[in-house]
């Protein structure tokens, strides 16, 4: 599977905590985590090289890892990115 089309179901996978997490404090995090997001699939998108895109990876990797996600609803999302990473070498 394309990595474009990999890291595009990520993003589904985070729309769908946002919209079902039952913890208010949760959605704020989503918001941040699409941001971020997007910018990297816009790269991947555009073509960038693997050293941009592990820079990209590693911050939101970062972000992951400096905030919590209180409803379970995320762990889809965290499956689908931790997929995402090891299919690329991330």
């Amino acid at each position: 599977m394309p990595m474009k089309i990999e890291f595009a179901q990520y993003i589904q996978d985070l729309q769908f905590g946002a919209e079902n997490t039952s913890q208010a404090e949760d959605r704020s995090l989503y918001t941040k985590y699409l941001a971020e997001a997007g910018v990297i699939l816009s790269s991947i998108i555009l073509g960038a090289d693997k050293e941009e895109l592990e820079q990209l990876v590693n911050d939101h990797d970062r972000l992951w890892g400096q905030t919590w996600l209180i409803d379970p609803v995320h762990d889809k999302a965290a499956k689908s990115y931790k997929t995402f990473k090891q299919v690329h070498n991330f």
